[in-house]
């Protein structure tokens, strides 16, 4: 089944058996209500999500971060970010849930697929180790050493730049895509393909590592954002960045 939205007009269209189903709705709300297109070099406004019969799907909620390796419970803003994606995303039933080892990241993927989940946590989507930074906004590395703030700026993206003191974006990477496929490993259950769905609730840059592997492309990956995938002979983005659910996050 597929699901369009075009956001300038309140037209909802359900293409079922391959015949498309129009319908008029006064509102769109919840996570497919906003301007988040799929294909990057698509900039018409129009949200397109496909299940097919057999398909994998994956859920990626953003837990709640500063410069923080450091394993600390979810704020208060952060647990509403995960009750706000648990409303969004309450219609889904995951087979799999992952996080992160870091407490605040099991803690959202407790909110969201609820106290009954078996959580699987995955040591290896702890995220990037900042070294010297640990733990600082962004000012306060600006004005404690300047020198730092301005080579990071200039080559955070690098994967040969290192965190004064912490991990290398290459470490980081390699990392992250060992933890990647021990998820996915553990989803097969021994099989060759996915199946069903899943959710993984993980950390900014580790989602971005995710992301840039598997469907080559980086988002900017607001905090308690949504990212969906569909694997059906490969994977493809089916949602990036979504965060209309956080304006009714409470």
């Amino acid at each position: 089944m597929a699901l369009v939205i075009h956001l300038k007009k309140p037209t909802m269209c359900f293409f079922v058996d391959d015949k498309p189903q129009t319908i008029r709705v006064p509102l769109l709300a919840g996570p497919y209500s906003r301007s988040f297109h799929i294909d990057p070099s698509e900039s018409t406004g129009v949200i397109g999500v496909r299940f097919r019969p057999g398909a994998a799907r994956m859920f990626f909620p953003v837990a709640a971060d500063e410069l923080l390796n450091t394993d600390i419970a979810l704020s208060e803003e952060g647990r509403a970010q995960m009750r706000a994606a648990a409303r969004a995303l309450g219609r889904e039933v995951f087979g799999r849930v992952f996080a992160s080892n870091l407490c605040r990241a099991t803690q959202g993927a407790r909110i969201i697929a609820g106290d009954g989940a078996r959580i699987v946590a995955i040591e290896e989507f702890a995220e990037i180790d900042f070294g010297n930074f640990e733990g600082l906004t962004i000012d306060e590395i600006q004005r404690r050493a300047p020198a730092d703030f301005e080579r990071w700026q200039r080559l955070r993206l690098d994967a040969a730049y290192r965190y004064p003191g912490g991990e290398s974006g290459a470490e980081f990477r390699t990392r992250v895509k060992a933890g990647m496929e021990r998820m996915f490993e553990t989803w097969r259950e021994g099989r060759a393909e996915f199946n069903g769905t899943a959710l993984l609730v993980a950390h900014r840059g580790v989602i971005r590592v995710i992301l840039d592997h598997l469907v080559e492309t980086t988002p900017a990956i607001e905090l308690g954002s949504i990212h969906i995938l569909e694997c059906n002979r490969g994977w493809r983005a089916r949602a990036l960045d979504l965060t209309g659910h956080l304006e009714d996050a409470c």
